[in-house]
């Protein structure tokens, strides 16, 4: 049984550049599970959603900075935006010609991007004007000006404390028939959590049979499809609670695919610590003279 594999994407780009900048400004982001040689990083300017990327689903929103390593097998996940379109900027460079270049180079030897071996990326939420400043328009201009504004942007985001991608405990390195299966077993899920989804359904959309595909899934995420599925929704929940007000909880639950209300409720707080009304009191109610309404 085959489907649509982990695809080798390649990105446009010349051959005397180290450094290359896309602007993408469509009805939602790439939406298959993919990897490419480059390091991607990406500044959302508009839209919201989820990246599934090493073992962790990391949220996104306007102005989150995403950094996905090179060879990271990787997807974005657009939320519906009544029609709006979606809009980023990318980088992408090869992390062993930054490495080789700061090396050789004691003056930029301090701005080793911030990687571990385990780290599949990093990601900040809401950085600030400058940062914006110094990618908007990179694409338009020449290299020598588009590297020195690289170097300055580096410089910059080398200061922070970046949130990790964790890299999964398998290490995975999807390819052929692996590839196959992983990337039907993703795109189905984070396209299909709202729904009731069946072990005995998805095993057999890869041909395994439930206890077969239970460990196949942990071997190679590292977690169990149930905890991987719970994480999809209870971060579908947290957009939901943050984003659409006039949702009470029951609908809230519903959209993310928990038709039982003990059982949100029990996965939620396990993601996130609180309880989903306990977030949406942190998150989203105002605080006036130091009294919550």
């Amino acid at each position: 049984m085959r489907g649509s594999k982990v695809l080798p994407f390649t990105i446009p780009k010349s051959e005397k550049a180290s450094i290359t900048v896309q602007r993408d400004r469509q009805s939602a982001f790439y939406g298959h599970l993919h990897q490419h040689p480059e390091t991607q990083l990406s500044l959302i300017l508009s839209g919201s959603g989820t990246l599934f990327c090493g073992n962790t689903l990391v949220p996104f929103q306007p102005y989150s900075l995403i950094c996905v390593r090179g060879d990271k097998p990787h997807l974005f996940r657009s939320e519906p935006n009544d029609g709006q379109a979606v809009e980023r900027i990318s980088i992408f460079f090869l992390e062993s010609w930054w490495s080789a270049l700061c090396e050789l180079t004691p003056e930029i030897a301090q701005l080793q991007m911030p990687f571990k071996d385990d780290w599949a990326g990093w990601f900040l939420n809401d950085v600030d004007l400058s940062v914006y400043n110094l990618m908007d328009g990179l694409e338009h201009l020449s290299s020598a000006v588009k590297f020195e504004q690289f170097v300055t942007l580096i410089a910059k985001l080398s200061r922070q404390k970046v949130q990790v991608i964790r890299e999964s405990s398998a290490r995975p390195n999807y390819r052929g028939e692996d590839s196959d299966r992983m990337s039907q077993i993703i795109e189905y899920t984070m396209n299909h959590f709202k729904d009731p989804i069946y072990l005995a359904d998805i095993a057999d959309k890869i041909a395994l049979t439930p206890s077969s595909f239970c460990k196949y899934f942990k071997k190679r995420t590292g977690k169990s499809y149930v905890q991987f599925l719970n994480e999809i929704r209870c971060e579908a929940a947290r957009n939901l609670l943050t984003q659409e007000l006039e949702l009470s909880m029951p609908e809230v639950a519903l959209k993310s695919g928990y038709n039982s209300m003990a059982n949100f409720n029990r996965q939620f707080k396990k993601y996130q610590g609180m309880s989903p009304s306990s977030y949406r009191k942190i998150k989203v109610i105002p605080t006036l003279d130091g009294a919550s309404y």
